[in-house]
């Protein structure tokens, strides 16, 4: 028998039941009838699962074109910001010209700081930085 789901919270709404967990148990009701299931002998987990390993952060890493870096970075659009910075990690000498801009044009705030020091440090480190950028973010340089 199958029930299609209609709401999920503490229990599971059924359109003509509800899938409840009490302690060790797992109780089914569907009309009239009621099924009490004990789940150290009879876990759902175990009908749950796909042959699929897919990554649901995946898109965040599919790299940028370089002449849209520099907008995505410093636009409004938090996941092509993502992947623009993710672009900029993965490849900072081919777009060290690009990665300088952005920094010396991205505004330090209370809410990016951490992550500004993040990129500050992985470009610093691998030695793609400008003069001026660096003294910008030298307080966050370690």
């Amino acid at each position: 028998m199958t029930f299609p789901i209609q709401s999920l919270s503490e229990s599971i709404i059924l359109e003509n039941g509800a899938l409840e967990f009490d302690q060790n148990e797992m109780i089914v009701t569907t009309g009239n009838d009621r099924f009490v299931y004990d789940l150290e002998e009879y876990n759902p987990i175990q009908f749950i699962y796909t042959d699929v390993n897919e990554d649901p952060y995946a898109h965040l890493s599919e790299p940028i074109a370089a002449e849209e870096i520099e907008t995505a970075a410093l636009g409004k659009d938090l996941e092509l910001q993502v992947r623009a910075w993710n672009t900029m990690y993965a490849n900072p000498h081919e777009l060290a010209e690009i990665i300088n801009r952005v920094m010396a044009k991205m505004e330090i705030t209370e809410d990016n700081e951490m992550l500004a020091s993040v990129y500050a440090n992985h470009f610093f480190e691998k030695g793609i930085l400008t003069e001026n950028v660096i003294e910008k973010y030298r307080s966050l340089i370690n």
